[in-house]
Parts: structure tokens; C-alpha cells; sequence
């Protein structure tokens, strides 16, 4: 939900065919800053 309102407001800021990159670009940042995911499970142990 929150991707689909950034890439609404991106076409506020950018050219309407920019939109696609923007929801890329907040993707891909997502991915760099949290790349265990949004929900972080605990670690496993053991082998």
C-alpha cells in the first residue's frame, strides 16, 4: 500500500512515465537497508 501512495505521488513531482522508477528505486533501497526483511524472524541455530 505504502509503495503504490509513493509511486501516486511521485507523478506529482515527476514526468508520468517516471513512476515505475521511482517504486523500482524505493525497492531497491528497502532491499540495501533491510535485506533480513521488513518482518525480522529470529536466527536459526544449529546446523
Amino acid at each position: 500500500m505504502t509503495l503504490g501512495i509513493a509511486e501516486s505521488a511521485a507523478v506529482l513531482y515527476f514526468a508520468s512515465g517516471y513512476k515505475d522508477v521511482v517504486s523500482m528505486v524505493i525497492l531497491i533501497v528497502i532491499m540495501i537497508v533491510m535485506p533480513q526483511g521488513m518482518l525480522r524472524r529470529g536466527t536459526r541455530k544449529g546446523g
